[in-house]
């Protein structure tokens, strides 16, 4: 949104090139997604959890790896983040926040893996505390995310 913003400022002060040049310079500072396979493998098999987040669905060979609070309002990838879904619910719930209804599930599942001696879980969970979803779910819808209703 910020990008926008200022590219629509600068579309009214600058010639059409300069705007061009700009907004390539901000595409290369835009983070981008990562493979979330490696995520998959530790939620799935390590983790145990063999359900989508959402509906309860039993996942078997087509398991998406959900950001919790959307990847675009984050731009991060971290464990703490993730959630297994199945595929009718991920892509249902796009780029929405999930019903705050599994704010208290996902922190109380986080607390479980904080506490796992592994590489990649310590690193994601640098800077993370207790209740940082839910400031973050409420950040989010404040700045206009909206929320996905599950039916």
């Amino acid at each position: 949104m910020n990008y926008y913003s200022w590219a629509k400022f600068l579309e009214k002060v600058n010639d059409e090139s300069a705007l061009i040049r700009v907004i390539d310079k901000l595409e290369l500072s835009t983070p981008k997604r990562d493979n979330l396979s490696v995520y998959r493998e530790l939620l799935y098999k390590e983790f145990e959890e063999h359900n989508c987040f959402y509906c309860g669905k039993k996942l078997l060979r087509k398991i998406h790896v959900d950001h919790f609070i959307p990847w675009s309002f984050i731009k991060e990838d971290k464990i703490w983040n993730f959630v297994l879904a199945c595929p009718t619910c991920n892509i249902k719930k796009t780029n929405k926040l999930a019903n705050f209804k599994y704010i208290d599930i996902i922190e109380s599942r986080n607390k479980d893996i904080n506490n796992i001696n592994n590489r990649i879980i310590k690193m994601d969970f640098e800077g993370y505390y207790d209740g940082l979803l839910k400031r973050l779910w409420y950040y989010a819808r404040y700045s206009g995310i909206k929320e996905f209703h599950q039916k």
